[in-house]
């Protein structure tokens, strides 16, 4: 006897919800819109009590409906919004529902589809950064194994170097080309502005013509060309001095044969290799 009421129990509770669904309908045909809200909201919030998808579809039709033509559009945005992500090819029908609603529901599906679109244009870029970031990953761990005989020595750079003549910074920081023809071309012409200086003190120790052989407009040409050679050495190491503390390093990595040779076993053994 208990079950059986229980099971009648069960069977009312049934009955009410969808008996409360039909009066809800046939308020829909008389066009009470608020009925129609006060009768299919209790059936689908907080939790749904009809008992097929069919009846829930449609409870949610007529609650859109009825908000709409209440003019509660924010609210039947959102059951309409129910039923597109469900069925994205659900429309009204224009003759039965009206002209307005249909229209409000069309311009969702559009308006969905437009976000879709954009979703799937989002999901496809992070698809391809990921892809790409795999890519760069793979190409950096190929390059670990390719250096994983080898050890990284860093080798730190004097700032003061920055400062010396004959392209020393430019050799620090690796620029070998332009570090040697600093080093010559400053070489050259210090070495050439040390020769005039040195020729014109054999010459003219006192820096006055004492012989008849001896011209003043060559002790004058000695000095010209010895001054022009010194100030163009001091510009060349000024230059110099400049480019290399612009591309200044702090830092550089070295790879260099490891002394040790990998070791097998259950892994791996660098002993500070990588």
């Amino acid at each position: 006897m208990p079950v059986a009421l229980l099971v009648l129990a069960a069977l009312l509770a049934l009955a009410a919800p969808s008996e409360q669904f039909d009066r809800a309908k046939l308020a829909y045909e008389r066009n009470e819109y608020s009925r129609v809200i006060a009768l299919v909201k209790p059936l689908l919030y907080p939790s749904i009590q009809l008992s097929s998808q069919e009846q829930v579809a449609e409870a949610h039709r007529l609650l859109g409906i009825a908000l709409f033509k209440t003019h509660d559009e924010a609210s039947a945005e959102k059951e309409f919004a129910i039923l597109l992500n469900n069925n994205p090819d659900f429309h009204l029908d224009r003759l039965v529902d009206g002209v307005e609603v249909a229209q409000f529901v069309d311009q969702m599906r559009r308006r969905m589809e437009d976000e879709l679109k954009r979703a799937k244009q989002l999901e496809q870029t992070r698809q391809e950064e990921e892809r790409k970031r795999k890519q760069k990953e793979e190409e950096e761990r190929r390059h670990r194994i390719q250096y994983v005989d080898r050890e990284v020595r860093i080798i730190e750079h004097s700032y003061f170097v920055n400062f010396l003549p004959f392209g020393a910074g430019q050799l620090q920081n690796g620029q070998h080309q332009k570090g040697y023809a600093l080093m010559i071309s400053e070489g050259v012409l210090l070495a050439g502005s040390v020769g005039l200086w040195i020729a014109k003190q054999e010459l003219y120790p006192d820096g006055k013509v004492h012989t008849p052989s001896q011209s003043e407009s060559a002790a004058t040409a000695l000095q010209v060309a010895r001054i022009t050679t010194g100030g163009v050495f001091l510009g060349l190491w000024a230059l110099g001095v400049w480019d290399a503390l612009h591309h200044y390093v702090p830092t550089t990595k070295v790879y260099v044969p490891a002394p040790m040779p990998l070791q097998s076993g259950l892994g791996l053994e660098w002993n500070g290799r990588f």
